[in-house]
């Protein structure tokens, strides 16, 4: 019975080194596997620009960045910008949301998930480039960007494609996000079947024109004219 005791309590002091986490230069890290870290929160928020490094060193182990973890700079209201690195492949949910203050933001070229809420509410820039890398994009990824203005995706990404700077799935079918700073009128393509209520809830559109072919209308955010 000692031997199970004794046994149990090192499995469990194993896993806490496992995921323990350290601090290098200010920003927090946590091991995900034996050679990869992830960014997460720390108590006092970020300002200024952030530079985020490709690789780390812990316990004389070299560790590369290919997460930023949920909440990670959420409401860091001070911070102006953030480079991200090339390895990084995951940006966890509501990682930059309410950055008020985040005026640009370069998504790179490894990047293969944005979660949801990703950089709500943050008042960037007016263009945002999505990579051919991107496979998932949650939903309000880019919501109340209140100076977006145009999304734009690789011509590669075999996800995403964009029309008229709006973010639609591949087949067109489908809008993933509706840049917040657009103003005005917007005709809707007819390959659309389907508004969410919230689509058009942060955009300063005045008014929308969808054609008889979107099966299912849910907002009431804006005037909508049937084309």
């Amino acid at each position: 019975m000692r031997r199970s005791i004794t046994f149990i309590g090192l499995l469990l002091i194993a896993s806490l080194v496992t995921a323990s986490d350290f601090v290098v230069n200010g920003i927090p890290y946590k091991i995900i596997s034996p050679t990869e870290v992830q960014v997460t929160k720390r108590e006092e928020p970020f300002s200024g620009v952030v530079q985020i490094p490709a690789s780390v060193m812990h316990a004389s182990l070299s560790y590369t960045v290919s997460e930023i973890g949920e909440k990670a700079f959420f409401s860091s209201t001070g911070m102006t910008e953030v480079r991200l690195p090339h390895t990084l492949k995951k940006i966890g949910d509501n990682a930059f949301a309410l950055c008020f203050s985040l005026r640009r933001i370069t998504i790179p070229e490894s990047v293969e998930h944005i979660g949801t809420g990703a950089f709500q509410s943050c008042n960037g820039p007016d263009t945002l480039h999505i990579p051919a890398t991107v496979t998932h994009i949650g939903q309000n990824a880019f919501g109340a960007m209140k100076n977006l203005k145009w999304l734009e995706v690789a011509p590669a990404n075999p996800n995403y494609t964009t029309v008229d700077g709006v973010l639609f799935n591949r087949s067109q079918t489908e809008i993933i996000s509706f840049p917040a700073g657009r103003e005005g009128h917007y005709n809707i393509p007819a390959t659309l079947t389907h508004i969410a209520d919230d689509l058009f809830s942060k955009a300063k559109l005045t008014s929308v024109s969808i054609p008889y072919g979107v099966v299912s209308v849910e907002t009431e955010r804006v005037r909508v004219f049937r084309s």
